[in-house]
């Protein structure tokens, strides 16, 4: 049988494009259920993974410890209580402790420790734990990012119902403020 020859340009009818977008966005939806989620779960350590068995294990620890430290990683902080944070700096082995009052989880953030407790925000150099700023401030702390001239922190209102951006410089003067209601 022959093949239909067309001289002017097939348009499809009213409606016709619709359809293909349609097909598209259905076929697509379709593909990416197929990779959805849950689907990759699988145990912390999983004996029928050759990677996952004793002997592997003890070979990448032996591996990993003989690398040295990177030079970017620089610092190491803990919390004792409520109120003390312990630092090293990991290139010199020179120690510090600071006391100041936590209301939760400080962040490192960059070369700085950020913290919120007894009504301040803070941010303490992690190598040294010298106080660099502090400023009234209550709720719960986010997070925290620094890119070594600003630092960028979230607090949770009481409530929960807000969150506060701040755009903080290294003097602690903040030069940027986002309020948001929660969702």
């Amino acid at each position: 049988m022959p093949t239909p020859r067309h001289d002017h340009p097939v348009r499809p009818r009213h409606g016709g494009t619709t359809l293909v977008a349609m097909l598209l966005v259905g076929l697509g939806t379709h593909l990416a259920g197929g990779c959805g989620g849950g689907q990759t779960r699988r145990r912390l350590l999983d004996r029928d993974n050759p990677a996952d068995t004793p002997a592997r294990i003890r070979q990448f620890l032996s591996a990993w410890r003989s690398h040295p430290t990177s030079v970017g990683v620089g610092n190491a902080v803990g919390i004792i209580d409520e109120q003390t944070l312990v630092g090293i700096d990991l290139r010199s082995g020179r120690r510090w402790h600071q006391h100041h009052p936590l209301s939760g989880r400080p962040y490192l953030a960059g070369s700085l420790l950020v913290g919120l407790g007894g009504g301040q925000l803070f941010a303490l150099d992690a190598n040294t734990g010298r106080q660099l700023w502090q400023r009234p401030a209550v709720g719960g702390l986010r997070g925290a990012d620094d890119d070594g001239d600003i630092t960028l922190v979230s607090i949770a209102s009481l409530s929960g119902e807000r969150t506060t951006m701040l755009a903080i410089d290294r003097s602690g003067r903040v030069v940027r403020q986002l309020d948001a209601s929660g969702a």
